[in-house]
């Protein structure tokens, strides 16, 4: 089933109500478009799935654990020190796009309280995991993008974050029923 955006509100809606205030305990990276994340809450852990997968992007909670690679994958690297033990702060989605961001806060290595943000894009082939600091600089992603693969933005380390373009379509959970019937007719 191909993610869309009403699918990844219901996502989000479900993994913000369980995840949000949980820690980061384990981030592993068992194919090199998958990362699994292990996030821990005062009574339970739970765990995070996410894709970038061109066929199959997705991101779900599981029980499941995954055989990991004996050495980790650069980008689980640059995730693990930058989010390990970071606390989730919020999951959202803006408007009804097919993307997901998790909020997180973390010390850095002097002590001081950092806001990163993680980002899902669930788009198929153009599917991406994104981590951005707190002025949405890329700090880096599990498919850099560069400028001869796509015009409209790069997804690389040291570049601002540009959201992919926008669907620009209406919300049908934020419209009352006589516009959603208009819109229909």
């Amino acid at each position: 089933m191909a993610f869309d955006g009403i699918t990844t509100a219901a996502i989000v809606k479900e993994c913000n109500e369980a995840l949000t205030g949980g820690r980061i305990a384990k981030i592993a990276q068992p194919e090199h478009d998958a990362l699994l994340i292990t996030v821990k809450q005062p009574s339970f852990q739970k765990k995070l799935l996410l894709s970038a997968d061109a066929s199959l992007p997705l991101i779900y909670m599981t029980e499941k654990n995954m055989m990991s690679p004996v050495t980790a994958p650069g980008f689980c690297m640059l995730l693990r020190k930058h989010l390990q033990s970071a606390r989730i702060t919020g999951i959202t989605q803006p408007g009804l796009e097919r993307a997901v961001h998790i909020c997180v806060d973390h010390l850095d290595e002097m002590g001081d309280m950092r806001h990163k943000t993680f980002i899902i894009e669930i788009m198929g082939k153009h599917s991406n995991i994104v981590l951005v600091n707190g002025t949405w600089r890329i700090l880096g992603a599990i498919k850099p993008v560069g400028r001869s693969k796509n015009r409209y933005r790069e997804v690389l380390p040291g570049r601002d974050y540009v959201a992919p373009p926008p669907q620009n379509r209406v919300n049908p959970l934020s419209t009352d029923k006589q516009e959603f019937a208009g819109l229909l007719a």
